[in-house]
């Protein structure tokens, strides 16, 4: 259970970003004919990564759901978490692969950083102009 637990805390970065990166939709406008004179202009929420799926419909609904379940229980909770069970000697080894390079007294440290690379994942997964993602990088 403890190599389970170390895996998931490495893996927070990368499981924050792809999350995000499944509730990005982006606005596409179609202009669609109807007759030779008349035409209509439909707008639509699609998936960033693939338009042929529309946002929280179908198949993206089950993934946009797993992503909010992720964010919600695991990635948004977990800078507040981890300082908090320091305290609790017993559950050293679980958390110990974020707090071992601090000094007990700054062991909250760990979870400013895990903030921090929550903030940056977002950015990452809702910024499309790279020069952004670059100066969030900076933070």
């Amino acid at each position: 259970f403890e190599c389970f637990w170390q895996i998931i805390l490495l893996s927070f970065s990368s499981l924050a970003t792809t999350s995000f990166r499944l509730l990005k939709c982006t606005k596409l406008t179609t202009l669609t004919t109807q007759q030779v004179s008349s035409f209509s202009i439909e707008t639509s929420f699609r998936f960033a990564e693939d338009p042929s799926f529309e946002c929280f419909k179908g198949d993206h609904l089950v993934w946009a759901t797993i992503a909010i379940v992720i964010v919600v229980t695991f990635c948004v909770p977990m800078p507040i978490i981890l300082p908090a069970i320091r305290k609790y000697p017993r559950l050293l080894p679980f958390y110990d692969v974020y707090t071992a390079d601090y000094k007990h007294e700054r062991q909250w440290w760990c979870g400013v950083d895990l903030a921090r690379r929550l903030l940056l994942a977002a950015v990452y997964a809702f910024e499309d102009d790279i020069q952004r993602q670059h100066q969030a990088m900076l933070l």
